[in-house]
């Protein structure tokens, strides 16, 4: 059954406004969600891997290691990364350019915030043959 249209201009002002602001409270749903996948938003058991090479101390500034990711010098379990902002879990195998060699590490826990550097390797663990 079809809804039956309104009769008064007060009942049409009424009905315009909810129409109104059903469509806008459509887009903004939308735009928040857009957003935060264009921000890379990682969730409570990742985290960005810009972050997590300066918490591992691989990096001494998180802007260096933007432009080491950048640069496409990051890999992570054998797929380059580009994006600073893409999300690292618990697991993940990374190969990192360290001075004039290559380091493989598999990520064992995400740390909360950069510590020592023994705070740091408790959260790693060296797979290449230099460890």
């Amino acid at each position: 059954m079809a809804p039956v249209p309104p009769q008064t201009a007060g009942e049409k002002a009424r009905a315009r406004q909810r129409q109104t602001e059903d469509r806008r409270r459509r887009q903004s749903v939308r735009r928040v969600g857009r957003s935060r996948s264009l921000i890379g938003d990682c969730g409570p058991e990742s985290l960005r891997i810009d972050r997590l090479l300066c918490y591992l101390r691989f990096c001494r500034t998180r802007s260096i290691a933007q432009t080491l990711v950048e640069q496409g010098h990051i890999r992570c379990n054998r797929q380059r990364i580009t994006r600073s902002s893409a999300c690292v879990r618990a697991g993940d195998i990374l190969t990192l350019p360290i001075g004039n060699e290559v380091r493989t590490i598999e990520v064992i826990a995400l740390p909360e915030r950069r510590g020592s550097a023994v705070e740091a390797h408790r959260h790693y663990r060296a797979i290449d043959a230099h460890s």
